[in-house]
């Protein structure tokens, strides 16, 4: 019988050209039990196999086969909370050559975040494969020279509720120094950073024993977080919450641990996206540094 969806257990950092370099880093990081929130992958096979009907689209004018929504309910049954009224969902593409050591293609893909239910994360799939033509993508590909990417696997993954998230760098971004890492968080979900509403905090973290040599606490005027009904929004920082670290020295130190476990693992310095939550730290997607993206 044919499958279309793949479980972490059957991938490592060698399945890339099945489901694109940020599912199979993540599932790598698994198998070194680095702490990942559960997730499955629709193959780029699949991509390959059906998604002509999307692209171009937002998706709505055709449905999915039942054959893989079976199987994505199925999958979300197995590996979740299904069903569970806490429960939230993350979809979003994983390209095959994105995340190269070259190029990032930070920004490019669609993510959909806050997804409540099966039909939501159904249509998001769809949604994620009709992205793949924007002309978004194909721009940043022509301005540097290389071929627009034309296989994409989806990633469906369990929500973490954040209370804090950021961003993680193994070495400075900007120079490259590996003397220190450099973490930029804020109160809730990370989408605040990504989209620059908030100025983070930003912690200075010692290569030689791991602890926090230089922090600054950010303005944090606002902070994201999930709908009850579904989806994200931003909201204003409470005035005596702004001015308080969004994550505590203790947290920011087991941070970096991870951090220069998945450098190890990966062998190149690496991005690394975070979530903490009840003060457990959570990694949601590593990739190589590039200077340029």
């Amino acid at each position: 019988m044919k499958t279309w969806i793949l479980d972490p257990a059957e991938l490592d950092r060698n399945s890339a050209d099945k489901v694109g370099g940020k599912a199979a880093m993540l599932a790598e990081l698994l198998r070194h039990d680095i702490p990942i929130p559960a997730f499955f992958v629709v193959s780029s096979e699949t991509h390959g196999q059906f998604a002509s009907r999307y692209e171009g689209s937002t998706g709505d004018s055709a449905s999915l086969p039942e054959e893989l929504i079976t199987e994505i309910k199925d999958g979300m049954s197995r590996l979740f909370s299904y069903n569970a009224d806490s429960t939230y969902y993350a979809v979003r593409s994983s390209g095959v050559g994105e995340d190269s050591t070259a190029l990032s293609f930070a920004g490019q893909f669609e993510s959909y975040l806050g997804l409540r239910n099966l039909s939501e994360v159904i249509q998001a799939v769809k949604d994620c494969w009709a992205s793949a033509r924007s002309e978004r993508l194909a721009a940043y590909c022509r301005s540097r020279n290389v071929p627009v990417l034309s296989k994409f696997a989806v990633i469906i993954q369990e929500m973490i509720l954040a209370d804090a998230s950021g961003v993680i760098f193994t070495a400075h971004p900007l120079t490259g120094s590996t003397e220190d890492m450099l973490i930029e968080s804020n109160f809730g979900l990370g989408t605040s950073l990504v989209q620059g509403q908030a100025t983070p905090d930003r912690f200075h973290i010692t290569r030689s024993g791991l602890h926090v040599a230089e922090k600054q606490i950010g303005t944090k005027r606002k902070f994201a977080t999930l709908n009850p009904d579904g989806g994200t929004h931003t909201i204003p920082t409470p005035a005596d919450q702004a001015s308080r670290p969004s994550i505590t020295d203790s947290q920011a130190s087991d941070l970096a641990k991870l951090a220069v476990q998945i450098e190890a693992i990966a062998g190149v310095p690496q991005d690394i996206e975070w979530a903490v939550y009840e003060g457990r730290p959570f990694i949601l997607q590593s990739r190589p540094i590039t200077r340029g993206h």
